[in-house]
């Protein structure tokens, strides 16, 4: 991927990487690239689809006890009413 394209998504996304790291960056997501060609060229001719859940094989849905609002909260750099408060990014 080039640096520029990098540059780009890091800037949508919000994150500040330095060059050095967006080269390091470029060649992650090149072997990922060829990982994802390399599967779209698998043959998977003899594998079985597995598109349904057997509603039978799922745990059983108990309720557990949830932690408390302070404690989930106590990390946030912002909170308002008992949530998160996060910088609006949609314009």
């Amino acid at each position: 991927m080039e640096l520029s394209e990098l540059r780009k998504l890091a800037q949508l996304s919000n994150l500040y990487y330095t060059d050095e790291e967006l080269k390091g960056l470029s060649d992650t997501f090149e072997s990922m690239k060829q990982l994802i060609d390399l599967l779209k060229n698998s043959d998977v001719s003899g594998s079985r689809v597995i598109n349904t859940i057997d509603m039978n094989d799922l745990r059983e849905d108990v309720p557990n006890k949830s932690t408390d609002v302070d404690t989930l909260l106590m990390n946030a750099p912002e909170a308002e009413k008992g949530c998160f408060v996060v910088p609006r990014i949609v314009e």
